[in-house]
């Protein structure tokens, strides 16, 4: 006996830190490290994607599960002058 499921994305299916009174104590802080590393990464980078890499790969690669997995991401970090 075979169970078809029907997948569907679902964007509020996955809290990374949780919700509510019980939430993961540590989000603050992560957080507040995302942002540190984002700021000292668009500083110190000029960002761009790689040429002739077709976007709509990007998306058609996208599996979102329990936690997502992502196809490439091809970008070009060039240091800032």
């Amino acid at each position: 006996h075979t169970t078809n499921f029907v997948r569907a994305h679902n964007e509020i299916a996955f809290l990374s830190f949780s919700h509510g009174p019980m939430n993961c104590p540590g989000k603050g802080l992560a957080m507040l490290e995302m942002r540190t590393v984002a700021c000292a990464l668009l500083q110190r980078f000029h960002v761009r994607l790689r040429p002739g890499w077709d976007t709509a790969r990007y998306e058609d690669g996208y599996k979102d599960y329990f936690s997502a997995t992502r196809p490439e991401l091809p970008v070009l970090l060039e240091p800032r002058l």
